[in-house]
């Protein structure tokens, strides 16, 4: 099972809305009202399930998940962060 844990949320969500968007927008498949209603939910629960996987696989070769790293990073500037 994977674990999404405090230092991966924002990476997860982000992820699902780009993933979502190339799925329904015109940059991607174009799928926004050519589908049924029903075919929203697998979907989104596809793109849950690989932003999920994808940070779980990340994370267990690195401490922080990508946009977390970023945003430590920016928010201390180069300073010592407080440990995790």
């Amino acid at each position: 099972m994977v674990s999404v844990d405090s230092s991966a949320p924002l990476t997860a969500y982000l992820l699902q809305g780009l993933l979502m968007s190339w799925v329904f927008s015109g940059y991607g498949l174009g799928l926004v009202g050519k589908l049924s209603v029903a075919a929203y939910v697998p979907i989104g629960a596809a793109a849950a399930l690989a932003s999920l996987l994808f940070v779980g696989v990340w994370r267990k070769r690195y401490e922080w998940a990508p946009v977390e790293m970023l945003l430590r990073r920016w928010v201390y500037l180069g300073r010592r962060a407080p440990p995790a």
